[in-house]
């Protein structure tokens, strides 16, 4: 399985977001495209379950981008949800096929400093929509040999981590034991993290939001090792049981 170019995944997921009644809101110009958000506020009243998704914040992952185009081209965005979603973070990276944008920066380790342009305009944008209630980010690792997950979950919600890897693992194995990205798993696929960075000054996205908000933050990361179809499959599996079980 390919990967479009950007231009290509751009122009299709507008067309299935337009098809879905989101709105798109471009955030920033970029050498290679717009750094898009695209929301769509639920339907009726009493409604206070606000999600936000992202994907794509490092290029040479492809999974994540890709299974918000198939959830969004399937229609499978409940109609009461406060949706945020910004499916690619990364264009640039993502047209070179590399971690880093196209000054060389760790997007996800730039929520801190806010060197780059991307993060810079994801900050100033965020509190537009914020706060959300639940928190999702879309990743891949080149290093592991199954699908494991951090939560952190910064309002002692319920944990949905036993939900989603139990729908997961019909998919992809799960990591099963031992360290992976620096971290022990606590149980197989499972990183319990606080809500503070690992290195005062290279702050990841999921940790902005949870020094911002008090919400249940789910960063899902899919063995870059299997087929694409395979890491995508996972991908929406992933966030179709966070959401359920979530709501």
């Amino acid at each position: 399985m390919d990967r479009p170019s950007f231009k290509e995944f751009d122009q299709s997921f507008a067309q299935f977001a337009r098809e879905q009644g989101f709105r798109r809101t471009e955030l920033t110009d970029l050498p290679t495209g717009a750094l898009v958000a695209y929301v769509r506020d639920a339907e009726g009243a009493g409604v206070e379950r606000s999600v936000y998704i992202s994907a794509g914040i490092h290029g040479d992952e492809p999974a994540g981008p890709l299974a918000l185009s198939e959830l969004m081209r399937k229609g499978s965005f409940s109609r009461n949800v406060n949706w945020t979603l910004l499916p690619l973070l990364n264009p640039d990276g993502w047209q070179t096929g590399t971690r880093e944008n196209a000054q060389g920066i760790d997007l996800n380790r730039d929520f801190f400093s806010f060197a780059a342009s991307e993060t810079q305009a994801v900050a100033q944008w965020i509190p537009q929509r914020a706060p959300f209630d639940l928190y999702l980010s879309l990743h891949e690792d080149w290093e592991s040999s199954g699908f494991y997950l951090y939560e952190i979950n910064a309002c002692a919600a319920a944990s949905l981590s036993a939900t989603i890897l139990q729908a997961v693992a019909g998919i992809i194995p799960i990591e099963p034991q031992g360290i992976v990205d620096g971290h022990k798993l606590c149980a197989p696929g499972l990183i319990l993290h606080p809500p503070r960075p690992d290195e005062p000054d290279c702050w990841p996205e999921a940790i902005f939001h949870a020094d911002l908000y008090s919400l249940h933050s789910y960063t899902f990361e899919s063995p870059s090792s299997l087929p694409l179809a395979q890491r995508i499959a996972a991908q929406v599996t992933a966030v179709k049981a966070a959401v359920q079980g979530f709501g």
